[in-house]
């Protein structure tokens, strides 16, 4: 499947005396793959505990004195969700809709930055960009999450099909200010 991150907060930090915009925006086309497991508890609860692997990513662009800095990062995770759902509708004998709630811990195994600094006024069109950088030690490696959503499945002979819409809302801010080389680099060479 796929997953859209929305970032609920994003604190700016500049130290120009220009006003600065910015602009964020999500790729919605991310990579989400997962393993579930499913106890029945009734006619119409299960207990799930389910293994999720999500490649994220997003870019935040920034103009400020002269210039625009895009900066792309790509976030690789393992979330461990405990929850129940709830089989509230049946249409026929395979089809069902259900609702789900639970919680469990995400951990963050890759954080990779790809940042672009360009030139904007017409005596600097320089275009600045490097390798990408490494900037997980400046994430957190352990989030606690609380996950919401609803669906329909289909029974088949060998299990189900399912269709499934939620949310994942983390309970930490992912970023941890450290003096770590790429926050420098970040901030000296591509000025976000």
């Amino acid at each position: 499947g796929t997953n859209i991150p929305f970032l609920t907060f994003v604190g700016d930090h500049s130290n120009s005396p220009e006003p600065e915009s910015n602009s964020y925006r999500s790729e919605t086309l991310n990579l989400t793959a997962s393993l579930e497991v499913k106890v029945p508890l009734n006619d119409r609860i299960d207990a799930n505990v389910e293994a999720r692997y999500l490649q994220s990513s997003f870019t935040n662009t920034e103009k400020y004195l002269g210039f625009e800095t895009a900066y792309r990062e790509m976030v690789q995770r393992l979330e461990i969700p405990l929850s129940a759902t709830y089989s509230f509708a049946r249409f026929g004998k395979n089809l069902s809709a259900f609702a789900r709630a639970g919680a469990g811990p995400a951990f963050n195994l890759k954080a990779t930055a790809t940042p672009v600094n360009t030139g904007l006024d017409d005596n600097n069109r320089n275009l600045l960009s490097g390798a990408d950088l490494d900037v997980t030690a400046s994430r957190i490696s352990v989030d606690l999450f609380f996950t919401a959503g609803a669906g329909i499945r289909y029974k088949t002979p060998l299990g189900y099909i399912s269709l499934e819409a939620g949310s994942v809302f983390g309970t930490r801010n992912q970023v941890i200010r450290t003096g770590t080389p790429e926050s420098k680099e970040l901030a000296y060479r591509y000025t976000f």
